[in-house]
């Protein structure tokens, strides 16, 4: 077992690039079990902003607007002067400026559009949720004046409906959860490690087995190419599996181990070990496709951080493009955490769900074939080319 003692000698002497790593990816999942998901954080809230309303109307009706605008945000007086108004927003005295056109509320009366100019500051994002606001308190006020409601009764039954919050309930299946279990925050930051320390470990080692000195003496030494191959290979998977029983032992020190009565925890085991797989893969592909120990770092950080990022797991799907999704859909990390989302929304899979749950970890073990099979057409070639 020369090539296995060996394998493990070299992987001592890199021992701390796995610790730090690990440490990271420690202290990141603590602080996402602890805090819950970015996604389940994203929550809109009314908050007042610095604006100015410009009443050119001078109407009952954009009198009352004006004073309602008053009280959902902070007004500002501004004179009506288009160089005041470039000033005002370059320096964000207001974030945005609201113009009542004239002959605002004769149009509402008769039943014409006449919308509200805006003025926003150039990075003043904020007054996405201020104008969703006015679209809807223009479209009560508009109703209630066809109608035949006065200007001021119009906008007290406008303040009402927009003051009334609904009471919403979701009715839920005996085996849905409302909220996603704690240990769930930690399984959807696991690619990142996994990635990470994998590539820097076995791709570095089949680095410096596979240059062509050592290769040679190897062969020479009257060592079967067979018998190498197969005591490293051995050597990469307990390293792959010693590295996943150590990353499945973290969550008992976060959450306890009331994680294992969940009803979801083989789940839970068997996504992350798919995606063990697949990380072994990438890293198996980097380190036969590479040929340089210093580019191990750039590919450890950059693959790790990539699939990570586009994948969904550090930034929520929720929130990206439909173009960055469609991308997203081409990458192992993706299905991942589409499955980690369904197996922490439920304490039991049955059905449809349980369908989606294989369906989510087959897509990841196709990965992982696909990428093994560019790994041996690339050792065929370069064993070919020797």
């Amino acid at each position: 077992m020369i090539v296995f003692n060996t394998f493990f000698k070299l992987l001592a002497k890199n021992k701390w690039s796995i610790i730090i790593n690990l440490v990271v990816f420690l202290g990141l999942s603590s602080i996402a079990v602890q805090n819950g998901s970015p996604e389940d954080q994203i929550n809109f809230k009314d908050i007042k902003l610095k604006l100015s309303v410009i009443d050119r109307d001078h109407s009952a009706t954009s009198m009352e607007l004006k004073n309602y605008i008053g009280e959902l945000h902070i007004l500002t007086e501004l004179e009506d002067d288009p160089e005041v108004f470039q000033d005002e927003l370059f320096f964000n005295t207001v974030y945005e400026i609201i113009i009542i056109p004239a002959g605002f509320e004769e149009n509402l009366i008769a039943g014409k559009d006449l919308p509200l100019e805006t003025l926003e500051a150039p990075d003043a994002g904020v007054t996405a949720l201020s104008n969703i606001q006015f679209e809807q308190i223009m479209k009560y006020l508009k109703t209630y004046l066809a109608i035949g409601y006065t200007p001021s009764d119009a906008m007290l039954k406008t303040k009402d409906i927009m003051q009334t919050n609904a009471p919403v309930s979701l009715q839920l299946d005996n085996h849905s959860l409302e909220e996603a279990p704690r240990c769930n925050y930690y399984f959807q930051y696991l690619p990142y490690p996994m990635v990470a320390i994998l590539v820097s470990c076995i791709s570095l080692i089949l680095i410096l087995f596979n240059q062509k000195d050592i290769k040679n003496r190897t062969v020479c030494a009257s060592f079967s190419l067979k018998k190498r191959n197969f005591e490293l290979s051995l050597a990469n998977i307990i390293v792959a599996i010693i590295i996943w029983v150590i990353l499945m032992l973290f969550p008992f020190i976060l959450v306890g181990a009331d994680m294992i009565h969940s009803g979801v925890y083989g789940f839970y085991l068997l996504n992350s070990f798919t995606f063990l797989i697949v990380s072994f893969s990438i890293s198996y592909l980097i380190g036969i496709f590479s040929n340089s120990v210093e580019t191990i770092a750039i590919f450890s950080n950059s693959v790790s951080l990539g699939l990570c990022f586009l994948g969904g797991v550090f930034v929520p799907q929720s929130v990206m493009s439909k173009q960055i999704l469609y991308i997203s859909k081409f990458l192992p990390s993706y299905w991942y955490v589409i499955t980690n989302k369904i197996i922490g929304k439920n304490t039991k899979l049955v059905g449809s769900v349980l369908k989606d749950v294989i369906f989510g970890i087959l897509i990841q073990f196709c990965f992982a074939i696909a990428i093994f099979g560019i790994s041996l057409v690339i050792t065929k070639r370069k064993t070919q080319a020797c």
